[in-house]
């Protein structure tokens, strides 16, 4: 991000007689979009908040711009540019602040202390804003590449602004005093590197010497703890019970690889559905006799929290998941399998975690 103040029509927010808290930052791509304004509704506990997203688009090296490859007289070639190289996007959310005291102006200083205590909400707010943007842009305008904020990116990088409104709080106009907090960017920050274990870092080694292939459903649950992170919840949900089946009919391939009678069963009961294969008295030995049925507590789990969940939302009977629904969903399978399949449970990051 450039150094400068934000500089901004003020008389596109609306509504006047509020103060305004503003986060910016730079995305690792380009929206290539003409409007400028939009506005986007976030859930806050219970309540929905509105805040306005303003995009710009910049070009890096603005003056090199005819030196860059890519470009064909005044345009760039947008599927080449992925990774925002040339051009990127910049945006600014802000998030009105109604005055406690109705008629009555506040203390600049006050306020400012207020919300540079809660900074780190307002980002979170901010990140929440943009990934519902960027997910419908991503359907809308068929782009695969752009992702969704995890945090990560914004973890220091991003600037902070109050927009404290000198008139009362039931005024028609606004009138902004501008108070920016310092950016602390990751270039000023010295990490302390914690490499994985030896005994990991072998492992890596003697896999790589092989031919092993890293399983499908080991792919789909750190993908699952992905989309957590990420926010996007369904997809978690939907990644975790497909994870769950693809482990189930993986372990149950290697463990009956010499008998085609049974492989052939397990076919069989599967074009019914999936439950049949868990459910099936024939298939016990493979999980060392365990029982995966009605009226047991791991089961009973999975349907509710999991597989119930899942089909609501494949078959459009829900359309909204939160966090913790879809932590519950990772949780249940990581236990499921470990119960049915003697799998160790994912710990993500737990060879980079830092003792205190």
């Amino acid at each position: 991000m450039d150094e400068n103040p934000i500089f901004f029509d003020f008389s596109k927010l609306k509504p006047s007689g509020f103060h305004y808290v503003a986060v910016d930052f730079s995305l690792p791509y380009s929206l290539h979009v003409s409007e400028d304004s939009y506005d986007v509704d976030v859930s806050v506990g219970k309540n929905q908040l509105r805040v306005q997203l303003f995009l710009e688009n910049r070009w890096r090296n603005q003056n090199r711009r005819t030196d860059f490859p890519l470009v064909v007289g005044e345009r760039i070639e947008r599927f080449a540019d992925v990774d925002g190289a040339y051009r990127y996007t910049t945006i600014k959310v802000f998030i009105p602040v109604r005055s406690e005291r109705s008629g009555v102006p506040q203390d600049i200083e006050a306020t400012w202390k207020k919300v540079s205590q809660d900074r780190y909400w307002y980002r979170d707010l901010a990140i929440q804003a943009t990934n519902r943007l960027l997910e419908i842009y991503r359907f809308c305008a068929k782009e695969p590449h752009i992702k969704a904020l995890t945090g990560r990116e914004l973890k220091f990088d991003f600037r902070f602004v109050l927009l404290f409104n000198q008139n009362h709080s039931d005024a028609t106009s606004s009138n902004f005093t501008v108070k920016i907090s310092p950016t602390t960017y990751w270039g000023d920050m010295y990490p302390s590197f914690q490499n994985v274990p030896n005994v990991v870092e072998e492992d890596l080694r003697n896999r790589l010497k092989s031919h092993f292939q890293v399983p499908l459903a080991e792919n789909l649950i750190l993908n699952a703890y992905e989309h957590i992170a990420q926010g996007n919840y369904r997809l978690a949900i939907i990644e975790t019970e497909t994870a769950f089946e693809a482990a189930v009919h993986e372990f149950l391939q290697s463990f009956y690889i010499q008998d085609p009678n049974m492989l052939s069963e397990i076919e069989r009961l599967n074009r019914d559905s999936f439950t049949n294969v868990v459910k099936s008295r024939k298939l016990r030995p493979a999980f060392n006799g365990k029982k995966f049925t009605d009226n047991v507590p791991e089961f009973e789990s999975w349907r509710k929290k999991v597989m119930e969940l899942r089909n609501q939302l494949v078959h459009g009977k829900k359309e909204v998941v939160t966090k913790q629904e879809a932590i519950d969903a990772i949780n249940t399978i990581e236990q499921v399998l470990s119960f049915l399949l003697a799998r160790a449970i994912t710990k993500p990051y737990q060879f980079l975690e830092v003792s205190s």
